[in-house]
Parts: structure tokens; C-alpha cells; sequence
């Protein structure tokens, strides 16, 4: 949904169509833990090319999204807008044929599926897992809905607030309708640099599943500045493994979570389960001499595994310890957390529990979720 100045379009479709070289580019590693037992795949299931209104070749959408570090992919392009290719213009599904050997090689998986987009008031839809994308271009927009859903289509409402004044979106008659008769099945809460609270509220309340897209048009290094550590929104995915039906599964199951700049949005389930795989305590036990004077603060040393920064604000904590009421456990990091205990009169083993919000981990648009990090002091 964006738009360049045309000679920039040009120059980008012009790189486009040089074939980059995926084993020649290092591939981008985002550390995110599987947890509950499944997969976390890093996926994005909106994006264009020259098949539509984007600017680059199926092969290269894939090809960059190994590098960017993702695991699933679908290309969306704007159903009935592919004849400007003139490849093949009467064949909705070519832009898959042509990205899927590559995808097969570098171990992407790729979603069939198309953007069924329409003017307002009806608005913009992906349709995924898809057979055959040439069975769902109808004129009208809730056949072509009920076409993809008759092959067992998984829906998004994209972008909800795209074109509404302040970006604010509304669920009115229109996608009541669509949800009345289970042709909505996920909204994206997220899409490119776009953040919909409202439609984070109506997932938590219609129980859709939480989506992100990127959107992307043009390569994605022209949209995101990886040098600055920016990335592209995407879903993550928990699934049982890689298949195509594990991976619909999760989504039809809910088992997602939205990661966009250094945000999460998801069930607080989800969330707090991705927090206690992602962080470790290296000292769980710490030892001090309650016979000192204790005019010291003492520390634990936290791992964070993940690509993610934490940061912490302080919500509850016992009366005797003094602690940190504000910290970032920076991704890929070890983090000193200060306390200063007292000891008076205490001997022995005595466990304490720090409870922090997450400021950035947001399982509704206000709220951050609670953890707890326990802390073992041995006071000899």
C-alpha cells in the first residue's frame, strides 16, 4: 500500500530482475524459542511482485526472505490485477509456479494464496492454502470469499485500517457480515509500519488469530533498514513442525503471535511461555555473609536467548530486597539485575520472587504481561 516517486519504482524493478544469489548473502538469524512443544517459525504471509503491483520476481521474494531469516512465506498478489505481467496473465497461479522450485531449495515453505482485494466498503483479504487461485476470481467479493473458503481457505482481513481517517478502523456492517458466515478467520493486527489496537481488541474478542504482514511492494532491504536493526513484521507461527498442514493448523488453532520492531503482541499464555524459554538465570543460588554489615548490592546474572530486548518495570517485590525497578534484558545478552538483600537475623536458603511487567510484550493494547523471576539467596 505504499507508494515511491516513479523513477525510484523503475530503478528497484530494474535490480529486481537480476537474480541475487541467496547462498552468497548471509542469511539473517532471529532467535525466537520454540516452546509449548511446538515450532516457532518465522513467517510472513503478505507479500507482492511484478504479478501485481510489486516490484520484484517471485524467486526473488523468496530468495530475500531466506536472507531476512524466515521460515514460511505466501505471496499475495492482488487477485485480477496480474494481466499488467502479461505472463501468462490468464494463470492467477504462476507467480507460485515460479517461486516454489526456489523455495523447495533453500527450505522455504510456500503458502499458495492470493489478496482478494476490493474498493471500500468491502476492503482487502488473503486467502490462504489455496488449490487453485483461478477458481476464486468472481466479480463479487463475498463469492470470491465463499470460492476460497470452498477450498478450505484460510482468511485475513488485511490492513483494517487502511484508508480510514487516522488510520482507525471499523467494524461495521461489512465484515460482520463476513465473520457471520466464517469468511473471517484472522486480522492483521500489524501491517508494514502500521499498528491497529483496535483490531488487536476485536481478535482477542471474536477469537481471530493474531496476523502480521509486511506488505512489502518493493525488496525488502528498500523498505526495512537491517543496518539499524529494523525488520519486518511478521507472524510467528507454533506448529507441530514444517508441513502445510501443521502450519494451518496452528493458525486455524490460534498459535500465533505478532512480532513487529521490538513488540509482541499475543495471548499472555503465548507470550509469558516465549519470555521463560528465551531467559535463563546463570547464578540461581547466591550466597552472602549474613553476619556482614550488607551495605552492598549483590546481583544476578540473566541470560536473554532471544532477538528480542525485555524491558522490565517493576510491579511487586519483597519488603526486605532493594531491586532494579527498571531493566532491559537485551537480546542475545547477559544482564546484571542488582538486589541488595537483608540478612538481619536470617540464615539458610530464603527464595524471593521479582514480579515485572514486560513493557513490550502486550497481551491486550495496554496491558504488558507480569512475570516472575526468582531469586535464591543463601545467606550463611
Amino acid at each position: 500500500m505504499k507508494f515511491k516517486a516513479s523513477f525510484f519504482i523503475a530503478f528497484l524493478f530494474v535490480i529486481s530482475l537480476s537474480k541475487i544469489q541467496a547462498q552468497d548473502v548471509p542469511r539473517n538469524t532471529i532467535n525466537i524459542p520454540d516452546i509449548q512443544g511446538y515450532k516457532t517459525l518465522k513467517c510472513d504471509f503478505h507479500m507482492h511482485t511484478v504479478f501485481s503491483d510489486g516490484t520484484v520476481w517471485p524467486t526473488f521474494r523468496v530468495e530475500e526472505a531466506w536472507q531476512d531469516g524466515l521460515d514460511v512465506i505466501a505471496i499475495t498478489d492482488h487477485l485480477g490485477h496480474h494481466a499488467k505481467n502479461k505472463v501468462d496473465a490468464d494463470n492467477f497461479n504462476k507467480n507460485y509456479e515460479i517461486a516454489k522450485p526456489e523455495a523447495d531449495k533453500l527450505g522455504i515453505v510456500l503458502i499458495k494464496g492470493s489478496e482478494i482485494t476490493r474498493k471500500y466498503p468491502y476492503g482487502h483479504y488473503n486467502a490462504l492454502f489455496l488449490n487453485d487461485l483461478n477458481l476464486i476470481d468472481k466479480p463479487n467479493c463475498i463469492d470470491a470469499l465463499k470460492a476460497a473458503k470452498d477450498q478450505g481457505a484460510f482468511i485475513t482481513w488485511n490492513h483494517p485500517g487502511w484508508k480510514m481517517p487516522g488510520e482507525i478502523p471499523v467494524w461495521d456492517s461489512i465484515p460482520e457480515l463476513f465473520y457471520n458466515n466464517g469468511l473471517i478467520n484472522g486480522i492483521e493486527i500489524v501491517n508494514y509500519t502500521s499498528y491497529y489496537p483496535l483490531a488487536f481488541t476485536w481478535a482477542t474478542e471474536k477469537k481471530l488469530t493474531f496476523m502480521a504482514g509486511s506488505d512489502i511492494h518493493n525488496p525488502s532491504s528498500a523498505e526495512f533498514n537491517y543496518q539499524k536493526g529494523e525488520h519486518r513484521p511478521m507472524t510467528l507461527v507454533f506448529a507441530k513442525d514444517t508441513s502445510i498442514a501443521s502450519i494451518k493448523d496452528a493458525l486455524v488453532q490460534h498459535r500465533t503471535a505478532v512480532y513487529y520492531k521490538n513488540y509482541l503482541f499475543g495471548s499472555e499464555t503465548i507470550l509469558k511461555s516465549l519470555f521463560n524459554a528465551s531467559v535463563i538465570i546463570q547464578n540461581p543460588v547466591i550466597s552472602i555473609d549474613a553476619d556482614s554489615d550488607n551495605n552492598y548490592y549483590t546481583y544476578i546474572k540473566i541470560q536473554n536467548n532471544s532477538s528480542i530486548d525485555f524491558d522490565l518495570e517493576l510491579s511487586e517485590v519483597d519488603k526486605s530486597l532493594k531491586v532494579s525497578e527498571k531493566v532491559t534484558l537485551a537480546a542475545n545478552s547477559i544482564t546484571v539485575l542488582n538486589i541488595k538483600p537483608a540478612p538481619k537475623d536470617i540464615k539458610g536458603v530464603k527464595e524471593y520472587i521479582l514480579k515485572y511487567t514486560v513493557k513490550n510484550l502486550f497481551s491486550s493494547p495496554e496491558k504488558g504481561i507480569t512475570v516472575e523471576i526468582p531469586v535464591k539467596i543463601n545467606f550463611s
